[in-house]
C-alpha cells in the first residue's frame, strides 16, 4: 500500500499505509495536540527591527547621542540655574534618550521578543554585558517612568515637586539598577503576559485506540507569515488541530484546479470526521467518492448510505411548501445563469408559474414532484385534470368555510389564488409570452426528463434515503456527477444542501440538551460554487449554535462572486467561513481577499545610493617645472566614489501574488495558507498539509 507523509526537515508527521493504520496515526495527533495539555499554540517569532543591528543604523545614532548628552547637560544647568526642581528632573527623561542609542541594543534585544514577538524572555543579552551596565538597564527606565510622573506633578502644582520626593525617584531608581541583574534572571524563560505553562505531551504515547472527540488534525505550521512579520503568525513546526468548537465556525478551501484542495483538505478531514462520530452528507459532484467512503465507514464502524443512480432515491420537493421550492427552483435557474435584467422579468414569472402550480399540485402527494411539475407546465391533458381535482377541493373547502370552520379559510383563499393565476391571468397572456415563460422553467425542469434522475429524483421508485438518520450516526454520500447530468445535478445537489441546512435549523426547536441534538452533522462539498445560493450566510450564521457545520471547497474567490452575482452577498457568506485554508491560485480576487484579512506588517527596507565624481581642476600639478606645465595644459584629474545606505520603515501586505507562487506541491503533501481561528483566537501561517486520495482508501 501506499505511503502517507508530509514532513518538515525529513521529520515524518503522517506516515502510513492507507487504509486503517492512517487512521491510527491521525488519532495520535489529535489525541496529543488536541488536549489541552498538548494543544498549547505557540507564536512564530516575529523579526528584530534592522535599527537594532544594523550598523549603518548605529553610526548615525551616535550623532543623535551627543545632542543627547548636550540636551541632557543643558537641562541640568538650567534647571539649577532657574531653581525649578521639576525642570531639573527632566534631565532623566533627556537622558534616557542617550541610555536608549547608546546603550539599550541589548536591553531591547532582551525585551523585544516577550512584548512584540511572544516569545519568552532570555537572559542572555543581558549577560553578556558588565554589571555597570547592568546597573544601568535597571536604573535608566525605572528613573525615565518616576522623573515623568515627577514632571508631571511639578507642572501641574510646583509644590507637590520637592527635593525629598526628587531623592526618592533615584533611590527607586538605584533599587532596580542594583536588582535588575536578579529581576532578569527571574524572567528567564517565562512568557508576557505571564501564565501557567502546560506540559506538552509526547506523540509516542498518544493513544491511537481511541478517536477522541470531534475534531481534525490540520497540519503542521512553518513559521513563514511570523518570519515576514506577521504577529498573529504560528511558531516553526506547531501542529494545528481543530475542535468541535472550531469546526462549527465552518471552513472552507481556496484554490485553483489540481491546487490539491481535495486530497489535502476535503478527503483528511473527511476521514477524520468520520472516525470522531460526526454525521454528514458529502455531496460529490466528480462521483469518485461513494466507494472509498463506504470502505472507510467499513474499516471505523460507521455507516454509508449512498443516495443516486441505482441507490437510494430522495424525492426533492418533499417536505417542503410550494414557496420554499419555488426558491429553490430560482436558485437553479440563477446558477443557470437566468440573472441579471435582461432575464428579470422571465424568471419572476417563473416564480410565480412555480407557486401556483405546485399549490395544486401539493394536493395529491403522489404528484408532488419534479416530474409532475413538468407534465403540468407542458401537458395540457395532465393541467387540466389537476385544476378539475383542485376546483371540486375548493368547493369543498368553500363548503366548510360556509359551514362555520374558520380553520380551512386560509387554505381556501389560497386555493383560490392558484386556481384564478391559471384560469385567469396565464391563460390570458399572449401565446409568445407564455411560450417563452416555459422556455427560462425548461432550463431546468427538462433536465429531470431523465429516466434514472425520475426514479432516483421524482417518484418513490427507489428506497427513500432519511436524513433524519443523520442525527443517529449515518453518514450519506450524494453521488451524482456534475459531467453527466449538467445543471440536473446542480439542481439536486442544491436542494440537498438546503435539506441538510434545514434540518440543522430544526434542531433550534428541540430542547437544549435532546440527546438528537448532540451529534454533530453538517455538509461536505467540493466545488461550492456549483451549489451556492445568496441566502446561505443566514443558514450558516444560525447552524454554528447548534453543531452544525459546512466544509466547502471552491475554485476561487471570482467564482463564488459569479454564482452569487453580487461582490458584498459573496464577502457576506465567506465571513460566515471562519477557517480558511488558501492554496495555490492566480485570481486577483482570491489573492487580493486573503491579503487584506492577513493585513499589513512593519518591514524594514534598506536603499543604497552610489555614486562617482570626477573633478578637473587647473593649476600646478607637480612640483617642477614640467609638471606645472602638463597643469596648467591638461588640468589635474581627481575621482571620488560615495556609497550611501539608508534604511527606512514601511508599511506592507504579509502576503502578495509570490506567496501564492511559492505554495508548492508534492505527490503526498501540499502548502496552504490558513487563516484558522483556535478557541476564538486566531493564528494564520503556512502550513504543510498531507495529501490522501480517495484511491489510497480503498487499499489494495
Amino acid at each position: 500500500m501506499s505511503s502517507i507523509s508530509a514532513s518538515i526537515d525529513n521529520q515524518p508527521i503522517i506516515a502510513a499505509d492507507a487504509t486503517l493504520p492512517v487512521i491510527r496515526e491521525y488519532r495520535k495527533l489529535r489525541n496529543t495536540f488536541g488536549t489541552e495539555h498538548g494543544g498549547k499554540l505557540e507564536r512564530g517569532t516575529v523579526p528584530m527591527p534592522a535599527w537594532l543591528t544594523a550598523v549603518e543604523a548605529q553610526v548615525s545614532l551616535r550623532w543623535a547621542a551627543m545632542w543627547a548628552i548636550g540636551a541632557t547637560i543643558l537641562t541640568v544647568v538650567a534647571g539649577f540655574l532657574l531653581e525649578v526642581n521639576w525642570l531639573s528632573s527632566a534631565s532623566i527623561l533627556v537622558g534616557a534618550i542617550t541610555f536608549n542609542v547608546l546603550l539599550a541594543a541589548p536591553f531591547v534585544r532582551w525585551l523585544y521578543p516577550p512584548i512584540v514577538q511572544g516569545a519568552v524572555f532570555s537572559d542572555i543579552a543581558i549577560k553578556t554585558t558588565s554589571r555597570a551596565m547592568q546597573f544601568v538597564y535597571g536604573f535608566v527606565p525605572v528613573g525615565c517612568i518616576c522623573s515623568l510622573g515627577y514632571a508631571i506633578l511639578g507642572s501641574i502644582d510646583s509644590d507637590l515637586a520637592t527635593q525629598r520626593l526628587y531623592g526618592a525617584i533615584y533611590l527607586v531608581a538605584g533599587a532596580a539598577g542594583a536588582f535588575f541583574p536578579t529581576i532578569a534572571s527571574y524572567l528567564n524563560g517565562k512568557h508576557f503576559p505571564f501564565r501557567k505553562e502546560l506540559p506538552v505531551a509526547s506523540v509516542t504515547y498518544a493513544d491511537a485506540d481511541t478517536p477522541g472527540p470531534v475534531g481534525v488534525w490540520v497540519g503542521t505550521a512553518t513559521g513563514t507569515l511570523s518570519a515576514q512579520g506577521h504577529t498573529m503568525g504560528l511558531a516553526y513546526g506547531s501542529q494545528v488541530v481543530l475542535k468541535q468548537r472550531d469546526l462549527a465556525k465552518n471552513s472552507i478551501a481556496i484554490g485553483e484546479i489540481g491546487a490539491a484542495k481535495t486530497s489535502a483538505m476535503i478527503v483528511p478531514w473527511t476521514l477524520q470526521l468520520m472516525d470522531t462520530g460526526a454525521s454528514f452528507v458529502f455531496i460529490d459532484g466528480k462521483g469518485e467518492a461513494a466507494g472509498p467512503i463506504a470502505r472507510a465507514g467499513e474499516l471505523i464502524g460507521r455507516t454509508v448510505k449512498r443516495i443516486g443512480i441505482g441507490a437510494l432515491g430522495l424525492s426533492l420537493l418533499h417536505g417542503l411548501t410550494p414557496q420554499q421550492n419555488t426558491k429553490l427552483i430560482l436558485d437553479a435557474l440563477h446558477l443557470t445563469g437566468q440573472s441579471g435584467s435582461d432575464s428579470g422579468f422571465w424568471t419572476s414569472n417563473v416564480a410565480t408559474l412555480a407557486e401556483n402550480a405546485l399549490g395544486i399540485l401539493q394536493l395529491e402527494p403522489q404528484f408532488y414532484n419534479l416530474d409532475a411539475l413538468y407534465k403540468f407546465i407542458y401537458k395540457e391533458v395532465f393541467r387540466n385534470e389537476r385544476l378539475t381535482i383542485a376546483n371540486d377541493q375548493l368547493a369543498e373547502l368553500q363548503a366548510r368555510v360556509d359551514a362555520g370552520d374558520k380553520s380551512s379559510d386560509n387554505a381556501r383563499r389560497s386555493l383560490r389564488i392558484c386556481i384564478e393565476y391559471f384560469e385567469d391571468v396565464f391563460s390570458s397572456m399572449n401565446e409568445k409570452t407564455r411560450n417563452d415563460i416555459n422556455t427560462t422553467f425548461g432550463t431546468v425542469l427538462s433536465k429531470f426528463q431523465n429516466p434514472e434522475l425520475i426514479d432516483a429524483f421524482c417518484s418513490s421508485a427507489q428506497a427513500q434515503a432519511r436524513l433524519d438518520d443523520l442525527a443517529d450516526g449515518t453518514i450519506f454520500v450524494l453521488d451524482l456527477p456534475l459531467s453527466k447530468y449538467d445543471i440536473a445535478a446542480q439542481f439536486v445537489l442544491l436542494f440537498v444542501k438546503e435539506a441538510v441546512f434545514r434540518l440543522v435549523k430544526a434542531r433550534g426547536e428541540m430542547p437544549q440538551h435532546d440527546p438528537r441534538r448532540q451529534r454533530m452533522i453538517g455538509l461536505i462539498a467540493d466545488e461550492y460554487q456549483k451549489i451556492v445560493s445568496s441566502t446561505d450566510a443566514d443558514s450558516l450564521d444560525v447552524m454554528r449554535s447548534l453543531n452544525g457545520f459546512v466544509i466547502a471547497g471552491t475554485q476561487s474567490i471570482n467564482a463564488m462572486e459569479r454564482a452569487i452575482g453580487n461582490e458584498a452577498t459573496t464577502k457576506a457568506l465567506l465571513a460566515n467561513f471562519v477557517n480558511k485554508l488558501a492554496f495555490g491560485s492566480g485570481d486577483p480576487d482570491t489573492m487580493n481577499y486573503i491579503a487584506d484579512i492577513i493585513g499589513e506588517a512593519d518591514v524594514m527596507r534598506e536603499t543604497v545610493s552610489k555614486g562617482t565624481t570626477v573633478t578637473r581642476s587647473f593649476g600646478e600639478a607637480g612640483g617642477d617645472i614640467a609638471g606645472s606645465a602638463m597643469g596648467m595644459v591638461f588640468g589635474k584629474i581627481s575621482i571620488g566614489h560615495t556609497e550611501n545606505v539608508s534604511a527606512t520603515l514601511q508599511r506592507q501586505k504579509v502576503i502578495t501574488g509570490q506567496t501564492f507562487r511559492q505554495l508548492t506541491q508534492t505527490e503526498r503533501s501540499a502548502n496552504a495558507i490558513a487563516l484558522i481561528k483556535i478557541a476564538d483566537v486566531a493564528y494564520d501561517d503556512v502550513l504543510v498539509l498531507p495529501k490522501i486520495y480517495f484511491e489510497d482508501l480503498m487499499g489494495e
